[in-house]
């Protein structure tokens, strides 16, 4: 009994704590942000947020970036990576510190990955949505580029968004960061596949 009055004080605080910060950073306008607010135990953070995002049938997630670890988490960051990693739905990744702007232009880093297709019909669809210019971005990191697999997304990218922008750079998230640097890119957009090891 102990135990449940201790988890229920636990479950109050948190919310509480949430609520608090969710005004903070929304002053006047938090009251329309969170309709629901749910505390849910899961494994690991990500996997309880990619759970409750599907449990709402949500068509995106949401989260910001801080902290620097591996090469993708120096982009992202590890619960953030982790998450992308588990979802079947976008995420959206707002770096800590960003201020809102209008989306004008969308980077969308390629690969040419099969299955991309999927992603590239999302992208579309964002496209439409900001009313964006997409400009499509390819980091070779000093390998020849896959000719068939260019190929085939070219032609579909070009029709759809205009031309590849290739990079060569020694490091994926290096090359993209100075291609970021110099674009007037509002949002970076990836294709994550689904890896079954």
């Amino acid at each position: 009994m102990l135990m449940l009055a201790y988890l229920e004080e636990t479950k109050r605080a948190v919310l509480e704590k949430f609520e608090k910060e969710i005004n903070a950073f929304a002053g006047a306008d938090a009251e329309g942000i969170v309709e629901r607010k749910k505390l849910h135990y899961s494994d690991t953070v990500a996997s309880g947020i990619v759970s409750v995002a599907a449990d709402y049938h949500s068509d995106l997630i949401v989260m910001s970036m801080k902290g620097r670890h591996t090469v993708m988490e120096q982009l992202l960051g590890s619960i953030t990576t982790d998450t992308i990693a588990l979802s079947l739905m976008p995420v959206l990744v707002i770096p800590e510190g960003s201020q809102y702007r209008p989306v004008r232009k969308i980077a969308y880093a390629t690969n040419f990955e099969a299955g991309e297709a999927v992603a590239f019909a999302k992208l579309k669809a964002w496209k439409e949505r900001f009313g964006a210019e997409v400009e499509i971005v390819h980091v070779t990191m000093g390998r020849p580029v896959d000719r068939e697999r260019r190929k085939a997304a070219e032609g579909f990218l070009s029709t759809e968004f205009g031309e590849v922008v290739v990079i060569d750079h020694p490091s994926v998230a290096d090359g993209l960061e100075a291609y970021l640097q110099g674009s007037k890119a509002d949002l970076l957009a990836f294709f994550k596949p689904q890896r079954s090891f």
